[in-house]
């Protein structure tokens, strides 16, 4: 005969797998959070750099007209030699279009302290916009100014003349441009910062939400287990109060109390109970959960080494332990199992498999066998022991973590 519980296997470990969830997600929206935030500091980083170049453009717009002139009037007033000026020049000819061809099409360029260092292309719309009227307003204005520095301090009156109405004619225009290139990527930085720290506000909200979680299932757990501790101390106190029971559980606590590992509680646990209801065979099986297999970890007449792991689902103990379910058979003719006992073993005629569980968490399975019928009169006191047992299996497992 077997009893089926309405016990779902589904259940087991499902607190353990929600604390594993909320650790990893904790510790993923962390480092979320951390990166946004080495992200924030790079991309303002990048953008200083392209707003510097960009505010320097205007000066160096301003700067080249500035020379120009400067050559004029050195021209004009007969000095004998304008190399000087002709450097500045070539210096600031070459620092504008080179900047300018970096907010194009990316190009190396110097920066504030003359360093080389590459200026990618700006992509945000309006920038763009502004970089590409520049580049045409440039086109002839560039190719005026190179005509005068290739022709050296031999200069012709006629360029120079070129190159001065080309600048007064774009400079103003060139000046607007720059101006809105560097107002436009300051925004563009302003608006990616605070996006960038929307981001960040949420990854570490959540990392704190699944704190928040964290705590409440090990607070839930510590309950489940308090819960556990008071169900079996009363079901231990109800039957100290019987006198039949009394004698019998003071020498199993007693006992039980000498146990320094599982394999040794369980040994001393079966050969305890075993007797108790006239049963012939004891065997404790361990669940581990890595494996999903059950271990034998101690038995009465019969040693563990002789017996064999099971897993989940596989022949009575494995079918108890996936139904979570006690399991009772009497009059067992065709089972497989037999007691080992002497130099062979007999096959028993009626089996007891109870499981032992914890918050609808598989801890093991105990296994007894008579030759004869057992005191099934006995039943209610193992109920009342089971979490007295699964209560002693966590405490070794979190706590010693002996075999």
């Amino acid at each position: 005969m077997t009893a089926n519980l309405r016990i779902g296997n589904g259940k087991m470990n499902n607190n353990k797998r929600l604390v594993v969830l909320a650790m990893v997600l904790f510790a993923f929206f962390s480092i979320a959070g951390l990166y946004f935030n080495y992200l924030l500091s790079w991309r303002i980083e990048q953008q200083a750099v392209g707003i510097n170049l960009a505010g320097r453009q205007r000066m160096l717009s301003q700067r080249m007209v500035k020379v120009l002139l400067q050559i004029d009037n050195a021209r004009r007033s007969g000095e004998p030699s304008t190399k000087v000026y002709l450097e500045e020049l070539k210096l600031t000819f070459d620092l504008f279009d080179n900047t300018l061809c970096g907010f194009d099409t990316g190009h190396e360029t110097r920066g504030g302290a003359g360093e080389k260092l590459f200026l990618p292309p700006v992509t945000e719309i309006q920038a763009r916009q502004s970089v590409s009227e520049a580049v045409a307003i440039w086109k002839d204005y560039r190719k005026k100014v190179m005509g005068l520095l290739e022709s050296g301090e031999k200069l012709d009156e006629t360029i120079l003349q070129s190159a001065l109405v080309e600048a007064q004619a774009r400079n103003l225009k060139l000046l607007a441009l720059m101006n809105t290139l560097t107002t436009t990527l300051e925004i563009q930085t302003q608006h990616e910062a605070e996006l960038i720290r929307i981001y960040q506000a949420g990854a570490l909200l959540l990392a704190m939400a699944c704190f928040v979680w964290l705590f409440v299932l090990f607070r839930q757990r510590d309950m489940d287990a308090l819960n556990a501790k008071e169900i079996a101390e009363e079901a231990t106190r109800k039957l100290v109060s019987d006198s039949e029971h009394k004698s019998f559980l003071v020498e199993l606590a007693a006992e039980l109390h000498q146990a320094a590992t599982i394999s040794d509680f369980a040994k001393r646990f079966m050969n305890s109970v075993t007797p108790l209801i006239s049963a012939d065979y004891g065997a404790f099986y361990l669940f581990d959960e890595k494996s999903q297999r059950l271990i034998p970890i101690g038995g009465h007449a019969v040693l563990a080494s002789e017996l064999e792991t099971v897993g989940i689902g596989y022949g009575l103990v494995g079918q108890c332990a996936k139904d979570m379910t006690p399991i009772l058979i009497d009059d067992s003719t065709d089972t497989p199992i037999r007691i080992v006992c002497g130099a062979g073993g007999k096959k028993p005629k009626s089996i007891m498999m109870l499981p032992v569980t914890h918050t609808d968490r598989l801890l093991g399975v105990i296994v007894l066998a008579a030759l004869q019928p057992m005191v099934t009169e006995k039943r209610a006191l193992l109920d009342a022991l089971m979490p007295m047992v699964a209560m002693n299996i966590e405490l070794f497992s979190n706590n010693r973590r002996e075999i």
